[in-house]
């Protein structure tokens, strides 16, 4: 890897500027992505040279307006201004340092937030907070009653410093592409929901409490980035843990939202089901688990209940926000589109050659509290896997306004469902060996670091790299063989083979392809 910058950003250069361009880079980033802030390793990173204002906007080609950048981030910046980019992509890369999954609270470090305790004055119908920036506030107290009692809240703006994450009742990891959305939004629109957080007492403290936030960590992080230093919350007076949980659930399961549930797939499957499995927690509580559940339904009728969970897998990543390839993928019955590429995948051919060789259908046996984690991890990794191949695969490279034709031909024998299956297999077990987990099933047990996510990256480049992917089909034998093993789907992992791209010495980039790769003889 290196820096990267090519020969029409060059020429645009001032002619003094063009021979040392890279050393005025260099001392210019001192280590650093302009973007992200994250380390620039010069010797396995891929660095381009991004302008600060774009050109589109008339910015200059010069030193002063370029900086170093991680590939990624360039890719992620696109048209929109730095100064809308760079907090969130700062943030991001403090997410992916912690592995990848962080919520609300380990998010606090990266703003140098350091929640603390409240004072509450409670009269009839008000209530008067001293705030940690040394304010006051009073605020009226609104009710509401119904079957389960008498619920008490109120409206107040708060600082940074007032909001703890509330790890009994959120214990979910953000969502980044979720946390972009709204960050984008709150840029022009006047947030739509307050965060809620329920008041508890500090314990042998009278007259402190703590504000836990149960919902809204997205808002308030978005509102952080904004360079926001107060949010108006919505606060439960007297909520317990349990009442809290009950509550999320609700909304959860009435409004599609991300859902919260200790079977957190349950949200994507039936009624019926849904319903089964609220009675089943009920029962066990925190004992109960995916095995467990599939145990506890009626012997005739685990093949269904495991045939429902695992289509609710595979739906979970489909309907994911931040999956960018389902602009590809047409839904079952519709007609297809165009698309960059000219290839479109049918959802059916998604789910069963992408995502079935890449996730884990085995019902795990941790309980759900341990399990919700483990499958958000993975659901996040397979996300990134299939993001890095569509960018790569079927979008036109960074800075080029459409594919070339060989580009194109790459994806369009990509799109064979066998070529789909044996990639999605080759990934799997790359990430195995990069996690140093177990290649059937690597995403459950661990997150990747950001030399992680890197190195899946140059897999996927290694795996594209392969000249079959563009080499006429009357080249050679084997690349006959090949043609009539995509057209009529059988015989891939043979042809495959035969040309070297099953091993992971080069997939991994320890070892070159044989010379004789596409030619050498059948056997």
């Amino acid at each position: 890897m290196a820096i990267k910058i090519s020969k029409t950003l060059k020429a645009k250069l001032p002619v003094d500027e063009r021979d040392k361009i890279e050393a005025l880079l260099v001392q210019k980033a001192g280590g650093r992505c302009f973007l992200c802030e994250g380390v620039l390793n010069l010797s396995t990173d891929t660095i381009l040279a991004d302008h600060d204002i774009p050109e589109a906007e008339d910015g200059p080609t010069e030193a002063k307006n370029l900086n170093l950048v991680h590939k990624a981030c360039n890719e992620f910046k696109r048209n929109y201004k730095t100064i809308d980019v760079r907090p969130y992509l700062k943030l991001a890369s403090f997410v992916k340092s912690q592995g990848g999954q962080a919520n609300y609270g380990q998010c606090l470090g990266h703003f140098g937030i350091t929640p603390v305790a409240i004072g509450v004055e409670r009269q009839v119908d008000k209530a008067r907070l001293h705030l940690p920036d040394g304010t006051h506030a009073e605020t009226k107290v609104l009710s509401e009653k119904n079957k389960e009692g008498v619920i008490e809240y109120a409206y107040v703006s708060v600082p940074r410093a007032a909001i703890f994450n509330d790890d009994a009742c959120q214990p979910r990891a953000i969502k980044l592409q979720q946390l972009w959305a709204i960050y984008l939004d709150i840029q022009h629109n006047p947030l739509h929901e307050p965060p809620s957080c329920r008041l508890v007492p500090v314990e042998h403290e009278h007259g402190l409490g703590r504000l836990l936030m149960f919902d809204g960590q997205h808002k308030t992080l978005a509102s952080w980035l904004m360079g926001r230093t107060h949010v108006v919350i919505k606060i439960y007076l007297a909520l317990s843990r349990e009442r809290t949980i009950q509550l999320v659930n609700s909304v959860q399961a009435k409004i599609k939202k991300l859902p919260l549930s200790p079977f957190e797939l349950s949200a994507k499957m039936s009624e019926e089901w849904r319903d089964r499995i609220a009675r089943y927690q009920e029962e066990e509580g925190e004992a109960g688990s995916e095995e467990g559940f599939i145990k506890w339904v009626d012997k005739d009728e685990r093949a269904r209940a495991k045939a429902a969970f695992i289509d609710a897998l595979y739906q979970s990543i489909l309907d994911s926000e931040e999956l960018e390839m389902k602009e590809l993928i047409a839904p079952s019955g519709s007609k297809t589109s165009a698309t960059e590429s000219g290839v479109q995948l049918k959802e059916t051919a998604f789910r069963n050659k992408l995502l079935k060789p890449l996730l884990n259908p085995s019902l795990l046996a941790e309980p759900f509290a341990v399990a919700t984690g483990m499958r958000e991890r993975e659901a996040s990794i397979c996300i990134q896997l299939l993001n890095m191949l569509y960018r790569k695969a079927f979008k036109p490279a960074p800075g080029a306004a459409e594919m070339t034709e060989k580009e194109r031909e790459r994806a369009k024998r990509l799109a064979y469902q066998p070529a789909l299956e044996f990639v999605a297999e080759l990934l799997r077990r790359a990430a195995g060996r990069v996690l140093h987990t177990d290649e059937e099933h690597p995403f459950l047990e661990k997150a990747p670091s950001q030399s992680d996510i890197e190195a899946f990256e140059n897999c996927i480049d290694r795996i594209l790299a392969h000249p079959v992917w563009w080499t006429p089909f009357d080249f050679s034998p084997r690349m006959r063989d090949f043609a009539n093993a995509m057209s009529k789907n059988q015989d891939a992992d043979k042809v495959f083979k035969a040309v070297g791209l099953h091993k992971m010495g080069y997939v991994l980039g320890h070892d070159e392809l044989d010379e004789d790769a596409l030619t050498g003889p059948i056997s």
